[in-house]
């Protein structure tokens, strides 16, 4: 029986604790006994058990409750007194809780009003447009000009679909004649690769890209260029073009210059190539794809 009294004290003894945890801010304790059992006769468990309960509840209730929040006045002040129905009710509204210690204290707002606000200010925040203000502008209108976009005649050809034409592509190299590549009729470009033109080896030439542009701003023109000999690749080289606007009466043709090359030198690096060169955009469209070879010989 004594081992069923002990489990059963400590299962109550468990059971206080856990419930003066939960409710020690708001159990009103009955004050301590002040007299012990008598000794005379054996102590009953169950008064045992309500003795234990009592001191249990008091020892929890002789901890110190939480703390005031950072920077309260309260505590810089050094008051050590807590009001115990602001510390529940922290948890309920902690608006309450800053409110009594002079803080600044937080509502919660709507979503429909959480979007007017950021949507108002938003618009404070939009620059205001101003038409005159881009007419005034010397830089605005010198970045127009230079996309061809200042002023002119169109120059688009309606009845041709074609938004990038390549006109030629010439071949400048120092001590020789230029030699030009003629693609401004379509189907010019298919006898290219049967008529090779002839670079000197180690020697140092320029290509000039001649072309215009129709109906639309055509944006991020790039060059590739993919040369073989005898079916293997040898070599593969980019250039980038740039933007450009439809073409006007005050400038009707472009031409792009691209960086100075060195042809390959030595008795390994002469022979025949051939090259598919191509005009693609940033949309990856293709403007134009053609054949075209070359050899390079000891001499001119």
């Amino acid at each position: 029986m004594e081992m069923l009294y002990d489990g059963m004290r400590l299962l109550m003894q468990r059971r206080n604790r856990h419930n003066a945890l939960l409710n020690r801010n708001s159990i009103e304790l009955p004050p301590a006994p002040q007299s012990t059992p008598s000794g005379s006769r054996p102590q009953s468990p169950v008064s045992e058990v309500a003795e234990e309960r009592h001191l249990h509840r008091a020892r929890a209730t002789s901890r110190p409750v939480p703390p005031n929040p950072p920077n309260s006045p309260r505590l810089r002040e050094g008051i050590l007194e807590q009001n115990t129905a602001l510390i529940r009710d922290f948890y309920a509204s902690p608006n309450i809780v800053r409110a009594a210690h002079g803080l600044a204290t937080y509502e919660l707002l709507e979503e429909d009003e959480q979007q007017q606000q950021q949507q108002e200010q938003e618009k404070r925040e939009e620059p205001p447009t101003n038409k005159a203000t881009d007419e005034n502008d010397e830089s605005l209108q010198r970045y127009k000009e230079s996309l061809g976009l200042g002023g002119g005649k169109d120059l688009s050809d309606a009845s041709d679909p074609r938004v990038c034409i390549i006109l030629s592509l010439t071949m400048e190299s120092p001590g020789r004649d230029p030699v030009t590549i003629d693609l401004s009729s379509p189907g010019s470009e298919a006898t290219l690769k049967d008529k090779p033109f002839k670079i000197k080896e180690g020697a140092k030439f320029t290509m000039v890209a001649k072309f215009k542009v129709q109906h639309e701003i055509l944006s991020g023109l790039q060059y590739v260029q993919v040369v073989k000999r005898k079916g293997i690749k040898v070599s593969k080289d980019s250039e980038m073009l740039g933007s450009y606007a439809p073409n006007t009466d005050k400038q009707p043709t472009y031409s792009k210059r691209f960086q100075e090359e060195d042809a390959p030198s030595g008795m390994l690096a002469r022979g025949h190539y051939n090259a598919i060169s191509s005009f693609v955009d940033d949309d990856k469209k293709t403007h134009l794809t053609f054949e075209w070879s070359f050899d390079i010989a000891k001499d001119w």
